[in-house]
């Protein structure tokens, strides 16, 4: 498969970050990633990955979300000739951990290096419902978001990895009737923690300690970092 229309993957080192990253390979089917590259104007050409995820419900959240965002670069490198792709790839994954530590109530999250339990992508209605229900009864919980930035190098291709995190606060009154509804609006199809920030699940919570991106699953913060890692490789 040759993803290339023609071969200008990078601009000049000293544009600004985001003009360089014209077109990019995103190895996630998620509409949020999606939309939220194409809000950066980026030219953004999809291919999902089939790749198995470790869905582990336990351990630490840091390490299981990169490890499944290199799983997904690993499956496409695996399938594809890299000489003939002439984008940056770009593969992500976001879990829900949960924790009782104080400093989750704050913007720091530096702390949660542990192993905690881990909230997945619900399977059906009734398992997105229960675990909803448990997440606004805790309150507060922590999304780990990871992507990896694969490109073109003089030396080969390069990844470089990154995590982000956020801390969500559920609104204090919340009805099982409200939740329900939600519930009926199927946004919990393929989300960890069965809701999504971009659309009705909004109204659910009260507050976000971090950054809104980290949440829908590609972190701005992240994404930002990698670029500028990227022109560092690129122009040493």
């Amino acid at each position: 498969m040759e993803i290339c229309d023609s071969f200008e993957p990078f601009a000049d080192c000293h544009d600004l970050a985001f003009s360089s990253l014209k077109n990019v390979i995103l190895l996630s089917s998620s509409a949020a990633r999606l939309e939220l590259l194409k809000n950066y104007g980026v030219n953004v050409i999809v291919r999902p990955q089939n790749a198995a995820e470790d869905n582990s419900r336990l351990g630490n959240p840091r390490y299981i979300t990169l490890k499944n965002a290199i799983t997904k670069t690993n499956s496409f490198i695996k399938d594809n000739d890299l000489s003939k792709v002439c984008y940056p790839i770009i593969s992500a994954d976001t879990v829900i951990a949960l924790s009782n530590v104080p400093e989750m109530k704050k913007k720091s999250t530096k702390g949660l290096i542990g192993s905690y339990p881990i909230i997945g992508k619900p399977q059906n209605k009734k398992d997105a419902f229960n675990i909803l229900s448990y997440l606004i009864d805790n309150r507060f919980h922590t999304v780990f978001t990871s992507m990896v930035l694969t490109f073109a190098s003089n030396e080969g291709y390069v990844s470089i990895p990154e995590t982000d995190t956020a801390v969500v606060e559920f609104r204090d009154d919340i009805t099982q009737k409200e939740i329900a509804d939600y519930i009926d609006t199927n946004e919990w199809e393929g989300a960890a923690g069965a809701y999504r920030i971009q659309k009705t699940g909004k109204s659910l919570i009260k507050r976000i300690y971090g950054d809104d991106t980290t949440v829908a699953g590609l972190s701005y913060k992240s994404l930002f970092s990698a670029i500028l890692k990227m022109h560092k490789t690129l122009c040493s």
